[in-house]
């Protein structure tokens, strides 16, 4: 007991930089599953998946993926049902870290399979696939 009183503020921190390590684990988890681009193609492909960009109608409109919809993430609970009936979607956004959300409201809206573009749109254009200006 003398030791955990003695060292309480190097135990303290060492906690609290093992949480600050795990948070982006939890955080991914959190989203469900992933796919990364090349992913997201075969999925449009092979199952007929929908592509919704959820970054703001400003972003979307400099540039975008051609087959993407777009609903931005604030609209997406509000317009969620609307896509609830798609076999398969794929949930982008600008760098992978708000289509979570977006992903969450789909699954609770009803949608059978929901995945998020792990990087977002800008992992796209890191993997060098077409967008449309």
């Amino acid at each position: 007991m003398k030791f955990l009183s003695d060292n309480f503020l190097y135990i303290s921190l060492m906690f609290t930089s093992g949480a600050f390590l795990l948070w982006p684990v939890i955080q991914r988890r959190s989203q469900g599953a992933t796919v990364n681009p090349n992913g997201a193609i075969a999925l449009m492909n092979q199952e007929d998946a929908v592509l919704l960009d959820v970054r703001s109608t400003a972003e979307f409109a400099k540039n975008h993926v051609a087959q993407a919809k777009n609903v931005p993430v604030a609209d997406i609970a509000a317009r969620a049902a609307e896509w609830a009936k798609s076999k398969c979607i794929v949930v982008m956004d600008a760098d992978g870290k708000a289509a979570g959300k977006a992903a969450a409201a789909l699954r609770t809206a009803g949608a059978p399979r929901v995945v998020v573009l792990d990087g977002g749109y800008a992992m796209w254009l890191a993997a060098g696939l077409p967008v449309k200006k």
